[in-house]
């Protein structure tokens, strides 16, 4: 990471995630104990902050939600990263009865620090198309909570093109993304947020 800041750290636009979904099974010394898993990411994910650092003083920094697949920001509540110019990235999926997840482990942090919703889907869990209505309100949910705080919260249209009707993938264009036609239920609602809002801006 140190490498490839270097290269575009002239670059003003560059946003530098630390990881992707740290969890209890990327490390040896991590499987059966979450915490002493965290505790190695976070060792590890202050190296690379300090390796793109030394390189860049100014990058942004996405910090991933360490539990529960990117989803909870809870630790930062106490524990905030040991960096400035820190944006946190978290990914909210709609959890099944039983799993413990609420949005309430990150729209904490909505207003207290720079956020971005880096992946977001519906509810269908292997239950058809990602695109169903409850899929489209999930989605629509998501994007409320963003445009409540317009210059600290922002997403990513994850996973944007190249599924197939019926496919278990929440995509957002089904086939190809230049058929406007093609647009997913999900698909419609970014589409039409992105036509009204103007883009974030992170200060």
């Amino acid at each position: 990471m140190g490498t490839i800041a270097r290269e575009f750290k002239d670059k003003p636009n560059i946003l530098y995630s630390l990881w992707n979904e740290p969890n209890g099974d990327m490390t040896p010394e991590g499987k059966g104990n979450y915490e002493r898993a965290w505790e190695s990411w976070l060792k590890i994910g202050i190296k690379i902050a300090q390796s793109i650092r030394d390189e860049d003083p100014k990058a942004i920094l996405l910090v991933p939600g360490g539990r529960l697949w990117g989803r909870n920001l809870s630790y930062y509540q106490s524990h905030p990263f040991p960096f400035d110019n820190v944006i946190y990235n978290v990914h909210d999926y709609w959890a099944p009865a039983g799993y413990p997840y609420s949005r309430d482990m990150w729209t904490w942090v909505v207003g207290k620090y720079p956020l971005i919703v880096a992946e977001f889907g519906g509810v269908s869990g292997g239950r058809g198309t990602y695109n169903g209505e409850e899929d489209v309100r999930y989605v629509k949910e998501v994007i409320d909570i963003v445009n409540s705080k317009p210059l600290l919260i922002h997403y990513i249209a994850f996973h944007f093109s190249g599924c197939r009707e019926g496919q278990n993938a929440p995509c957002l264009f089904m086939g190809n993304v230049n058929n406007p036609s093609a647009l997913s239920g999900r698909g419609q609602v970014i589409f039409d947020d992105l036509q009204t809002k103007p883009p974030t801006k992170f200060r």
